[in-house]
């Protein structure tokens, strides 16, 4: 019953956001959708943080894993696990690795009952530290298929580091992104 709420909920919001899009609105119309839109979110994101079942709160992202005896004998148990609901969660998947690629392989991904029936498998893409062939090259071929798929991806490459900079040079074949920049004195 939560989720069939949280589902309308969304339908009106999508509903008033397309409204807001219209030539027709005016900035008061506009803002007046704008904070139906926001009293909504809220109203979403508390079905997501009050539901609960037995104590168990079952939207909030925190479900997860639970095991279910669902036959007569020992071990025949299935496991669940619910994804949060709030309205910064949903239509979000996040990878985040502290380590650094050192050394390439081949990856590949297996949608599981991606239409609610069948497998989607991705081709294999080679990730190493070459251009063209790290985490892009991945959401690239993640959304190759996404209007099959239903499943985008975007990918940021970050790095952070402290260190003291001293005088000096790099070596002649220094390069950036496959671009070779050639020495730099610093």
């Amino acid at each position: 019953k939560a989720m069939d709420e949280q589902l309308k909920i969304l339908d009106t919001i999508k509903t008033k956001a397309t409204q807001a899009a219209q030539d027709g609105q005016s900035l008061k119309t506009r803002t007046m959708l704008q904070a139906d839109i926001n009293r909504l979110m809220e109203e979403l994101d508390n079905i997501a943080n009050t539901t609960s079942f037995n104590g168990k709160q079952l939207l909030s992202g925190n479900f997860i894993n639970q095991e279910f005896q669902i036959g007569a004998s020992s071990n025949q148990t299935v496991k669940a696990t619910i994804g949060a609901t709030q309205s910064s969660k949903i239509g979000l998947t996040r990878f985040e690795t502290g380590g650094r690629i050192s050394s390439s392989g081949e990856v590949q991904f297996t949608l599981k009952n991606y239409n609610g029936i069948d497998d989607f498998q991705f081709q294999k893409v080679v990730i190493s530290t070459s251009v063209g062939t790290g985490l892009g090259a991945l959401a690239e071929e993640i959304n190759k298929s996404a209007d099959q798929t239903g499943v985008r991806a975007t990918f940021t490459v970050e790095t952070r580091g402290m260190a003291a900079v001293r005088a000096g040079t790099t070596s002649d074949d220094f390069t950036i992104n496959g671009v070779k920049i050639g020495q730099v004195e610093y």
